[in-house]
């Protein structure tokens, strides 16, 4: 099995600093306006945040014989001194705020982390960060978070009948300078890949983590709880029932993987915030972080001027797959009481997904769509047939209407 790749000890260094700056000053910022001094908590955040991006700004080698929770305490003590300034000045809420961010940086200990070595650019880091990781904590305890709760809903729902095995989910970060191309939360991103598994059999994935680290905002940070509902629910127990068609990732113009359960993956992502997860106690995200997740959820099925042919023609595949899922969920609530139509709904989206099949799906995909865009009972009465059809039989077969 290949060793987990990460970011850079440099790259760490300005993702951790960036993450505690704007941890400890947006609760402030969004409570502040111009009298009561936001305009100069923004500017002293900006400059912090500009000086903590410095290990991968500058040119030339990196600075490791510094280690990370080293180089949080200097700007930590760049930060004292700003809040000292602020109390000078007279700006308490600066002052609030700047104690706050001083919190957060100091946070981090390497060797109560690593417990034995730390982080120092060298060929062990990575296994470091892999075993240990508490620079990229908030990230990796999301990702374990949600591969969790991914493997709690398909259990819950997929049919008895259809055997399926857990895949072999691994994690990396990796550094890029340009996730993705949409206008929400443009420095962050996610892709999965099937790999042959720990066992040889075919069900191992890797799921990467594209960070920006020099740019990283409050609004990528909070998208990375969708993030990860997308690429785990989705593409990670893609294909994973026993089969003899080989597995294979999915494309970027694919209706049912990246339309129709992204829209599952981020009802999913709802229905775990406001009524509680299946494998935890609590959630760690909040409603921001949904609402920021469905903004990024829309701009992937929507189209901009600048978008090239090739893109607004996958983008129309992925909107018609959301579409489908949406309508879908829809009718079942007209036919069955709700939660039996919410359990039909996402037993029916992850039996499809665990197929191995990508033509098949997305022929299911089509042929909701097609008796679904219209009211017309007639045109939809086939579809409620061959649900009743599949909810006896369990054979996803039923389920394609022309």
């Amino acid at each position: 099995m290949p060793a987990n790749q990460h970011l850079t000890l440099a790259q760490r260094k300005a993702l951790r600093g960036r993450e505690a700056i704007l941890r400890g000053s947006t609760p402030y910022l969004a409570l502040s306006d111009a009298e009561n001094g936001a305009d100069y908590l923004l500017g002293e955040r900006n400059r912090l945040l500009v000086s903590v991006s410095a290990p991968v700004i500058k040119k030339g080698r990196p600075e490791n014989s510094v280690p990370l929770d080293a180089f949080m305490r200097q700007v930590a003590d760049e930060v004292e001194a700003a809040a000292m300034m602020a109390k000078t000045k007279k700006e308490d809420f600066a002052f609030e705020a700047l104690k706050a961010i001083h919190k957060e940086l100091i946070s981090i200990e390497c060797a109560r982390c690593s417990r034995s070595r730390i982080c120092d650019g060298g060929l062990d880091d990575d296994q470091i960060v892999t075993n240990y990781g508490g620079c990229i904590q908030t990230f990796t305890n999301l990702f374990r978070f949600v591969v969790q709760e991914a493997e709690a809903w398909y259990r819950l729902h997929v049919p008895n009948p259809i055997p399926f095995l857990t895949p072999e989910v691994r994690f990396e970060t990796a550094f890029h300078s340009e996730p993705h191309r949409k206008p929400i939360a443009k420095h962050i991103g996610g892709s999965t890949f099937c790999e042959p598994g720990p066992k040889g059999d075919g069900l191992g994935v890797l799921v990467r983590l594209y960070l920006n680290v020099a740019e990283i905002d409050w609004e990528s940070l909070t998208a990375t709880p969708y993030i990860l509902f997308h690429e785990i629910f989705s593409h990670a127990y893609q294909g994973i029932q026993v089969d003899a068609k080989p597995r294979r990732d999915t494309d970027r113009d694919d209706s049912f993987a990246e339309g129709w359960m992204d829209w599952v993956a981020a009802r999913a992502f709802d229905v775990t915030l406001r009524e509680g997860p299946e494998s935890a106690s609590s959630v760690p995200y909040t409603s921001e972080d949904f609402e920021t997740g469905e903004a990024l959820r829309r701009a992937r099925v929507t189209p901009r001027p600048e978008d090239d042919r090739k893109t607004r023609g996958a983008m129309a595949y992925l909107n018609l797959g959301s579409q489908a899922a949406s309508r879908f969920f829809d009718f079942l609530h007209q036919l069955y009481p709700a939660l039996a139509a919410r359990h039909y709904f996402f037993e029916i989206s992850f039996a499809w997904n665990i197929q191995r099949d990508h033509e098949r799906r997305q022929t299911f995909v089509s042929g909701v769509h097609a008796r679904l865009r219209t009211e017309d009972p007639l045109r939809r009465k086939p579809l409620a047939d061959a649900v009743r059809k599949y909810l006896q039989s369990k054979d996803l077969n039923d389920l394609i209407v022309s």
